[in-house]
């Protein structure tokens, strides 16, 4: 059994697994399956470790992160996709949140717009055909930066984006839709 705060769990190699990733302990490939690794999260080695770790038996031992992202909001605009000469495609369109806090008695609302890009042909397309702007949307994904370097102003610039990948569990669920033209379905 393993207990973390407070509360015992039955072990399992995958409960070892976990609760070692947790406490931030180490723990073994050879102590839990090799699938039930995959499907608890993508995984790669530590820097300086991987077959030839000093493990005799030739395992490896792996630290796994997580990069995950949910975010319910409005749509601000329609979609817009753009298709690549390979042949691949992109759906873009962006989130707004907001959130209130109170500041000197007063309550302040602040609103954060989020960039939502789906790379899965099919599905993009047909997210742009069924959300509009004011649609509400609840999106996961992962969080990632793509560098490039803006030859109008010669700067190198950095944009954030939530990239759904639905190979590698994004969604983009439409709570309500909203046509092009401003009406709910």
């Amino acid at each position: 059994a393993i207990t973390a705060g407070g509360f015992t769990f039955p072990c399992t190699n995958m409960l070892r697994l976990i609760a070692s990733r947790i406490t931030g302990a180490r723990a073994s490939l050879l102590s839990a399956p090799r699938a039930a690794v995959r499907a608890f999260a993508d995984v790669a080695p530590e820097e300086g470790e991987g077959a030839d770790n000093g493990d005799s038996t030739g395992g490896s031992t792996f630290v796994s992160t997580v990069n995950k992202v949910t975010l319910m909001g409005r749509v601000g605009q329609a979609p817009v996709r753009k298709t690549f000469p390979n042949g691949g495609s992109v759906t873009s369109f962006n989130v707004a949140t907001d959130d209130a806090y109170m500041h000197d008695g007063t309550v302040h609302r602040r609103t954060d717009w989020h960039k939502v890009s789906v790379y899965d042909d099919k599905y993009g397309e047909v997210l742009a055909q069924i959300i509009g702007k004011g649609a509400r949307v609840h999106v996961e994904g992962s969080l990632r930066h793509k560098k490039y370097h803006d030859a109008n102003s010669n700067t190198d610039r950095v944009v954030t984006e939530v990239s759904v990948q639905r190979r590698k569990g994004g969604n983009v669920i439409v709570l309500d839709r909203v046509s092009n033209e401003g009406g709910s379905q």
